[in-house]
């Protein structure tokens, strides 16, 4: 069976010896997330963006990861996400309240 992509890019990534912009809501579902994570920060550029979206992974658990085994140190993005509902402004108050809680 062929990679995982995130584990392809990575690879790219690395002998390019370019940067990632590493988003959270790229990822697919939460096993895959984590493992992308875990994967890609090394390379991060020092940003990435993040979004809420219940149905496919837990934002808290991607930042505890982040916080705690990661120890992420660069500026985290919101996205209000597409569609971003009646309130985009709502919808990044928000992310901006997990991440502030979870960071």
């Amino acid at each position: 069976a062929p990679p995982p992509p995130h584990m392809l890019l990575t690879e790219i990534i690395k002998a390019s010896g370019a940067f990632a912009n590493v988003d959270l809501a790229n990822f697919g579902d939460q096993p895959v997330q984590h493992a992308g994570m875990r994967a890609m920060f090394p390379y991060t550029v020092g940003n990435t963006h993040m979004r809420l979206n219940v149905a496919r992974y837990d934002l808290p658990a991607a930042l505890k990861i982040m916080r705690d085994e990661i120890r992420y140190q660069g500026v985290y993005l919101i996205e209000a996400g597409i569609p971003a509902g009646p309130d985009p402004f709502q919808a990044i108050a928000d992310v901006r309240a997990v991440v502030l809680e979870h960071m």
